[in-house]
């Protein structure tokens, strides 16, 4: 992709928003644990409207560079993809390398038709959250047992 200086500073520019909004959402969750308050509703419902937004490009029109760097920090910032996770699942699942379905998936960040390698940092969130809420239900019925 053939970016002019411009590009170039709005390319760093929204780098340092992800990065921004990342900071932001961390100060946000220390201060809803300071306080005692749940803001779980509220974080999904970003996640969900950054999520939305990022699938809304997928459409068959004509991204500019410009929305696609946009997007793609969306994308860095909806998945949590802050670990590249596609190497170990290359190596663990034995997945071919694939192109994108169209230049849309490429200007967003989707670079593989596998699900599991756009999902980024939910492959490993995911199962931890399993075997955590697993964890929960042992525990309590262990304490039930013992009532």
């Amino acid at each position: 992709m053939q970016l002019g200086d411009l590009e170039k500073k709005i390319q760093k520019f929204l780098v340092i928003f992800s990065y921004a909004v990342l900071a932001l959402a961390l100060l946000n969750a220390l201060l809803a644990l300071i306080l005692g308050t749940s803001a779980t509703e509220e974080y999904l419902s970003i996640v969900k409207s950054l999520q939305l937004m990022i699938l809304m490009t997928l459409t068959l029109i004509t991204l500019p560079a410009n929305a696609g760097m946009f997007f793609r920090s969306l994308t860095f910032t909806a998945t949590f993809d802050y670990v590249d996770t596609d190497p170990y699942l290359d190596k663990w699942l034995a997945l071919d390398p694939t192109t994108p379905e169209s230049p849309n998936f490429e200007a967003i960040g989707l670079q593989s038709v596998y699900f599991l390698h756009n999902m980024g940092m939910f492959v490993v969130a995911l199962p931890g959250y399993v075997l955590a809420v697993l964890l929960s239900y042992l525990l309590r019925w262990s304490s039930c047992v013992n009532c």
